[in-house]
Formats: C-alpha cells, sequence, structure tokens
C-alpha cells in the first residue's frame, strides 16, 4: 500500500479506492468471493 508514500489523506483515499472493486467484485460473485477492506495507515497517525 506504500504506506510511507503522502499523507493520511492519500492512504484514505487509496484505501477507498482499492476497497470499492472489492465490494463490488464480492457482490456480483458471492458464491466466490469474500469481501475485505484495507484500512488507512500512515506514520505518525494513530491506527485508531
Amino acid at each position: 500500500m506504500a504506506h510511507h508514500i503522502g499523507d493520511f489523506q492519500t492512504s484514505s483515499t487509496w484505501a477507498a479506492i482499492c476497497n470499492e472493486p472489492c465490494y463490488r467484485v464480492s457482490q456480483l460473485f458471492p458464491d466466490h468471493f469474500i469481501p475485505a477492506a484495507m484500512l488507512p495507515q500512515s506514520p505518525g497517525v494513530a491506527p485508531k
């Protein structure tokens, strides 16, 4: 995910961009895919 590139906003946007197709594919093919999500992470930002 390249957590070291950009700031929290960059990580948050990238996570949203990656999570959307994962969700869409899991809805199109529910018998073959289980949705998973990427959480945004950025140096200096607490995980909570």
